[in-house]
């Protein structure tokens, strides 16, 4: 019986990242963005100064250089983007938001608000149980292909 609610679990969770994906991929519609555009944006807009390196992306994404390259040239075309070479290092690129950008990452982040509306009723301890499981089973994973 264990194995068959596993397999439940990983095909409700299967649901729920298509479901997540489409979401996603119809606030990026509504403003000329990928997916991989928006999950950049939100890269940038949370992580530290340190951390925007076109490297670091990459690697967090698992992405090719072309592919990156390409993502953040349109980013950069459409001004939500700015690219710098390091000063110490010509090699490395960093890249920020330009407030244009930090408005954009902004707005489409709602469109994971109805995941949250059904998340948020949860008590605290439903949530931290849930929020756990869901870090080890992600952890497991990275851990796993990495």
């Amino acid at each position: 019986m264990g194995k068959n609610i596993s397999r439940k679990i990983v095909e409700t969770l299967l649901e729920v990242s298509d479901q997540l994906r489409f979401l996603a991929r119809r606030q990026g519609m509504e403003h000329g963005l990928s997916v991989l555009q928006m999950k950049i944006l939100h890269y940038l807009e949370q992580s530290p100064r340190q951390k925007c390196y076109a490297g670091a992306i990459q690697s967090s994404f698992q992405l090719t250089n072309a592919t990156l390259s390409g993502a953040v040239k349109v980013l950069q075309s459409k001004k939500l983007v700015q690219a710098q070479k390091d000063k110490e290092d010509r090699r490395k690129i960093r890249l920020q938001l330009t407030e244009w950008g930090r408005k954009i990452s902004y707005i489409t982040r709602f469109y994971t608000k109805p995941v949250e509306d059904i998340i948020t009723p949860l008590h605290e301890a439903e949530q931290t149980a849930f929020l756990k499981k869901l870090e080890g089973i992600a952890f497991k994973l990275r851990e796993t292909f990495e």
